[in-house]
């Protein structure tokens, strides 16, 4: 029987974090996780090892055939070249089930720019062939240099940071030009992506080091600073009863019960695990 009085209910206080707002790069970074595609999954970097450099023409079709393999992408669908005419440092062009990649004749002797471009260009075959491409204009390019990353080119990405160096006398004068490849992500991005990859891959950043030079290095090294400030971001203390937070590998949003001791909380998209504090909201350690 209704007495007029209506009881109220316990509310729940929930705590949304401030910092679980993603930026750009975790908001595709987490969209491109929940993919599912089988060369997603994979935990390994690509490589030019064992590929020799002795002629650009010959290593870039090398290259090409090595990547193409990782990404189950059929080599006969790409033809790569070089040119002087281009108004960036590398094209691709469907026409059919082909690709065409034209890239700047100023890189033919730096395999380094020779690598970075090829990694960008045949992502797009990639993004093109499994119907993935989301943006259109300059969003797409720079989700392009995200999915390379993804995709286990990072390594040849931030290497053709550095820029190709070439000298020419003309007359008694010796004239030194220089150029590089430059990526639509900017290097604060580049490195902290590639730092995000190393984490939901479960790569030790050491391993990664090893395979970098000069700006790029650096550039990764600024990246891991700023990737373990933002998880820091993530962890603050609160006195909340809940709290919806981001996952520190793969930024899926996740509501954990606070005031609970220690606590594993695995994620349920990329089943990473981080063990926290519930009673003070703090991180005590990450495993995978």
């Amino acid at each position: 029987m209704f007495n007029g009085f209506k009881k109220k209910e316990k509310k729940t206080k929930i705590y949304f974090n401030v910092a679980a707002k993603r930026s750009w790069i975790e908001e595709n970074f987490h969209g491109i996780s929940k993919i599912k595609h089988p060369i997603l999954r994979r935990q390994s970097f690509i490589t030019d090892e064992g590929i020799d450099f002795g002629d650009g023409v010959i290593y870039s079709m090398e290259l090409t055939r090595r990547i193409a393999a990782n990404l189950n992408i059929n080599m006969r669908q790409v033809i790569v070249g070089f040119s002087g005419n281009l108004s960036s440092a590398a094209v691709v062009q469907r026409n059919g089930t082909d690709y065409f990649i034209e890239i700047d004749n100023f890189f033919m002797e730096d395999k380094r720019q020779i690598a970075a471009c090829l990694s960008h260009e045949i992502s797009h075959v990639f993004l093109k062939d499994n119907n993935l491409e989301i943006y259109n204009g300059i969003d797409n390019e720079r989700y392009t240099d995200l999915m390379t990353i993804y995709l286990g080119m990072g390594i040849f990405l931030l290497n053709g940071l550095t820029p190709c160096t070439k000298s020419e006398v003309v007359g008694n004068e010796e004239r030194i030009s220089k150029k590089n490849i430059k990526p639509y992500l900017t290097n604060d991005e580049l490195g902290y992506a590639l730092a995000l990859y190393a984490q939901i891959k479960s790569i030790k950043n050491e391993e990664i080091m090893k395979l970098l030079f000069g700006e790029g290095r650096d550039c990764f090294r600024d990246g891991v600073v700023s990737y373990m400030h933002r998880k820091g971001q993530l962890l603050k203390d609160k006195d909340f009863e809940s709290a919806v937070v981001l996952c520190p590998f793969c930024f899926q949003r996740l509501r954990i019960k606070l005031d609970k001791g220690c606590q594993d909380v695995v994620c349920g998209n990329c089943r990473g695990i981080a063990q926290y504090n519930t009673d003070c909201y703090v991180e005590l350690e990450n495993q995978r």
